[in-house]
């Protein structure tokens, strides 16, 4: 398996368009009630505003195996330190991790596939990773497997 960051465009989005189906058909259960549509155009926004990876898991055959989906900011709440504020800016840089999704078949490379990631966020200097899991889904197993720590759980209300 290989695993990279790839630039978001319209032909990237096109061939991760069957898994994120795939993906969505897994999770609706929790959301019966939204339709599933990626909105291509803002993930291309995100890209070249410099908030958005993605990173991909391709198998020997160089086809999809899987995604990531992770945004990055400035933090709005985490400072090295204050000292260092007073001399330039401070804030560390963080990831979140929306979407993680591995076809079936390559499901056992899941740990490789979040190291892998984790390791080209270090490379750019990203300092904090947060990463969203199904309430008892595998990427729970995963994380803590890896040294995560569990710190919030998100709750979902629809309005």
């Amino acid at each position: 398996m290989q695993y990279s960051r790839e630039i978001a465009q319209h032909d990237l989005i096109d061939e991760l368009m069957p898994l994120f189906r795939d993906h969505w058909k897994e999770m609706a259960y929790a959301l019966p009630e939204f339709q599933f549509e990626v909105d291509v155009d803002r993930y291309i926004l995100a890209e070249a505003a410099g908030m958005l990876r993605l990173y991909i898991a391709r198998g020997e055959d160089k086809a999809i195996a899987g995604y990531a989906v992770v945004f990055v900011q400035p933090s709005f709440h985490l400072v090295r330190d204050k000292q260092f504020l007073k001399r330039g800016p401070g804030r560390i840089s963080e990831a979140t991790q929306v979407a993680i999704y591995l076809r079936s078949d390559h499901r056992g490379s899941g740990a490789k596939f979040v190291e892998a990631y984790q390791a080209m966020l270090q490379e750019e200097g990203i300092e904090m990773l947060y990463h969203h899991a199904q309430i008892g889904g595998p990427m729970e197993a995963i994380l803590e497997f890896l040294g995560h720590t569990k710190t919030e759980t998100t709750w979902c209300l629809k309005l």
